[in-house]
């Protein structure tokens, strides 16, 4: 399955976040990764979430699921590192941010 994601390679903080929008996609991070999130993508495929693999400036990586609302709005719902280790507060606070970016041009997106 394919969908799009409002928001496309971007670095928030010193943080680079890719939107996954393929089960394909999922499935090789779920491999690189050590976890489940390849069980979202018929999530994903609604609208009701997104996936993004996460690239830290020290090499760190992670993966960052915000859940979206009806109205477009995004909420971290996890943020992990490999095998779902916690991720540092810097990791934490750059995905928050990158919520409040996607929330943003979601809504733009739907008013324009």
């Amino acid at each position: 399955m394919k969908w799009s994601c409002p928001v496309g390679e971007i670095q928030v903080r010193a943080f680079m976040f890719k939107p996954l929008c393929t089960s394909q996609a999922l499935l090789e991070e779920t491999n690189e990764q050590e976890h489940c999130v390849w069980s979202y993508d018929s999530h994903c495929v609604t609208g009701r979430y997104q996936v993004f693999a996460v690239f830290g400036p020290a090499g760190e990586r992670s993966t960052l699921g915000l859940i979206v609302d009806e109205a477009g709005a995004a909420t971290v719902q996890q943020h992990y590192g490999k095998f779902n280790t916690p991720v540092s507060d810097q990791a934490w606070a750059a995905g928050c941010d990158l919520a409040e970016i996607f929330t943003q041009t979601s809504k733009a997106g739907a008013n324009g």
